[in-house]
């Protein structure tokens, strides 16, 4: 099923959700002036799918910033930026109050048996790959 968002319930949503690009970006086909998506707004679309969360709202925008907190601090900041990693911030959640996404729910503790799962089988095959031999580990 694809992922499908909406964000035109989001307060001044054209402000938040877009951004005008300061330069030209031959590479992407980006002129300067032109409107692009908020690498922001991006971001916490796809989070959606992580913390089983489709919907910020003003009741679950604490929980919504904490799952990312926590996915953030398992596997690194959500961006980076020119100055390198940007997290996401309570600020840029509560600017999204209004974002809907068809994500799966997920009760919290569905979202933290899910992450605790990949998390530890990432490291087990960390581990594995940390005494096979190097001409395996270009294998896999």
């Amino acid at each position: 099923m694809p992922l499908i968002w909406e964000v035109d319930q989001v307060d001044n949503y054209k402000k938040v959700t877009t951004v005008i690009a300061s330069e030209d970006d031959r590479t992407r086909g980006v002129k300067k002036g032109d409107e692009l998506w908020n690498p922001v707004t991006s971001a916490l679309v796809w989070h959606s799918i992580g913390t089983g969360i489709p919907s910020i709202t003003a009741e679950n925008e604490d929980e919504v910033y904490a799952r990312i907190s926590l996915l953030e601090s398992l596997y690194g900041a959500s961006l980076v930026g020119p100055d390198g990693p940007v997290y996401i911030s309570p600020e840029y959640v509560h600017q999204h109050i209004g974002m809907w996404t068809n994500a799966s729910r997920l009760t919290r503790a569905q979202f933290l048996k899910q992450q605790a799962a990949s998390y530890l089988d990432e490291k087990k095959r960390s581990f594995s790959r940390a005494f096979q031999d190097p001409g395996e580990v270009a294998k896999s």
